[in-house]
């Protein structure tokens, strides 16, 4: 569970700090519309996703909610990439709509936590697994940067393509 948390902090981290960059370093889209599509349309995707998360988690599962939440982020990713080719903003904003389901990641261990271990130690378990979280928003800090610097901003999608299929097997496992 950890591994999977630790990878979507990597996403939601990566996505925040360097999503303008990536915007405006791959594609011809200029600074301010970068600014508020990461501003506006992230932060709004992002509250839309929340309001349906714990609804989702409860009615089909916290596991199938993860595979749902980490599917749709890897398709956005996907989306983003074919972005680069086209340079289209409707489609820009259309694959981040879809990036904007790693929001409620740090919602995971309320979803899953209970089901794991029951309600007894939740709040050591909650502690610890935060923990872990915060680490990997520390990694995507040093690790995204790097990816983007030398590698490219299309790189450093397929990278957080790469995590993001690492959190959905974790949490499948989990």
């Amino acid at each position: 569970f950890v591994v999977g948390l630790m990878a979507g902090a990597i996403i939601t981290a990566g996505v925040s700090s360097y999503g303008t960059t990536l915007f405006t370093s791959v594609g011809a889209m200029e600074k301010a519309d970068a600014a508020f599509l990461m501003s506006t349309g992230y932060m709004t995707f992002g509250a839309i996703h929340f309001l349906y998360c714990g609804f989702f988690a409860r009615k089909f599962s916290p596991k199938v909610f993860a595979i749902f939440m980490f599917g749709s982020i890897i398709i956005g990713l996907a989306i983003l990439i074919w972005w680069t080719g086209n340079q289209i903003f409707a489609i820009a904003a259309i694959g981040l709509f879809f990036v904007a389901l790693i929001k409620p990641v740090n919602s995971l261990p309320v979803l899953f936590l209970p089901d794991l271990f029951g309600w007894k130690d939740y709040a050591a378990f909650s502690a610890f697994v935060m923990g872990f979280y915060y680490l990997g928003v520390c990694i995507s800090q040093l690790t995204t940067a790097r990816v983007m610097q030398f590698l490219g901003g299309s790189a450093a999608l397929y990278y957080l393509i790469i995590m993001a299929a690492i959190s959905l097997v974790a949490l499948f496992f989990a």
